[in-house]
């Protein structure tokens, strides 16, 4: 693994930002994986307060096909601070889909409103329809209530069962420390940030998947005889018009 926290050579440039991670022995962001060209990624956050015994915030970044865990920033800083760092890192992974738990602390929002003035567009919106008018809407951020929790328990649960990779060892810890009591609730012994922002980052991907919004690219043909084939498909796959019989009219 890496750890790195500084940022170097931050500047603005159109709607992203150029800057390099710099290996840093006391830095808060693990990467096991660096991105891949082609492929999409889910970044989420937990976001704390930033006080100096509080809770931490945590970032989760996961690979959107396999749900492979490729990189984790855990630090105490304030939301101001903690908004730029999260679209920096969402930035470097090809542009991933960032989340926000912006429900029930505020702090979530104020952090995604910072990524958002940086410039970063790729934010992600929960879909809420209107019991009465039936509209649907999109809300900003990830919202953790009664309902949507243990959606993100099953779907840690589920991870398990399918064996996706988590490389990060104080994740595990922090799962082993959390108690599921006969009600299908969890209850912590110590800190549960990394769990939300791991859940948030499978629960988001699900959702964005069956969107079509994390499913890779096809593949550019990049030889004649692979063009004269994607042609070739794609006239097979065009709907053809129906026959119409004479009918002597």
């Amino acid at each position: 693994s890496r750890q790195s926290t500084q940022v170097r050579r931050q500047h603005e440039s159109g709607s992203s930002m150029n800057f390099k991670f710099e290996p840093y022995a006391r830095g808060g962001l693990q990467i096991w994986k660096d991105p891949e060209e082609g492929r999409k990624y889910v970044c989420a956050s937990d976001t704390a307060g930033g006080l100096a015994r509080g809770d931490f915030a945590v970032a989760v970044v996961i690979e959107g096909e396999t749900c492979e865990m490729v990189a984790r920033w855990k630090e105490r800083d304030d939301p101001h601070v903690w908004g730029p760092k999260c679209a920096w890192l969402s930035w470097y992974y090809n542009e991933a889909l960032l989340a926000f738990e912006t429900y029930p602390s505020a702090h979530g929002y104020t952090a995604c409103m910072e990524a958002i003035n940086k410039g970063y567009k790729k934010i992600y919106k929960r879909q809420r329809q209107d019991t009465i008018s039936k509209q649907v809407s999109e809300v900003l951020g990830w919202h953790t209530n009664s309902t949507t929790k243990p959606l993100l328990i099953d779907r840690i649960k589920r991870a398990f069962d399918d064996n996706c990779v988590i490389y990060d060892e104080e994740l595990l810890y922090e799962l082993r420390d959390q108690r599921w009591n006969g009600k299908g609730e969890m209850e912590s012994r110590g800190h549960d940030d990394m769990v939300i922002a791991y859940g948030i980052a499978l629960a988001v991907r699900d959702q964005s998947w069956t969107r079509g919004l994390l499913r890779p690219e096809p593949a550019m043909p990049k030889t004649e005889s692979e063009r004269y084939w994607a042609r070739y498909d794609q006239r097979q796959s065009a709907p053809r018009p129906k026959r119409r019989l004479f009918n002597g009219n």
